[in-house]
């Protein structure tokens, strides 16, 4: 199994279920990427930005916009919902479709 990022500069790798696909779109190094419950994939990266994307690689919807610099990490929570936090010293919760809830916390 096998999911390929692959930012504008440079690649990263990782493997997830039976899905093999390449994924671009981030501006910057990918910094991790998971598989959520559903089976979409959610990556994150230098660019600031979180991306949700299919099993094929088509991006779904817009990028996730909310952070000032570097994502280096995001989950899932039980209910869903996604947190993720950044080199800005914020944390940001942000709904199964990549709508931000509520202020970044800080």
């Amino acid at each position: 199994i096998k999911l390929v990022v692959v930012p504008r500069r440079g690649s990263r790798w990782k493997r997830f279920n039976n899905c093999e696909a390449v994924f671009a779109g981030h501006l910057r190094a990918v910094t991790g990427a998971l598989q959520l419950a559903d089976g979409r994939i959610l990556s994150w990266s230098g660019d600031c930005t979180l991306r949700l994307w299919n099993c094929e690689g088509a991006e779904i919807g817009d990028a996730w916009r909310g952070h000032e610099l570097l994502v280096p990490d995001a989950l899932q929570l039980a209910d869903g919902r996604i947190l993720s936090w950044s080199e800005d010293e914020t944390l940001r919760l942000w709904s199964r479709e990549g709508a931000p809830i509520g202020d970044a916390w800080r």
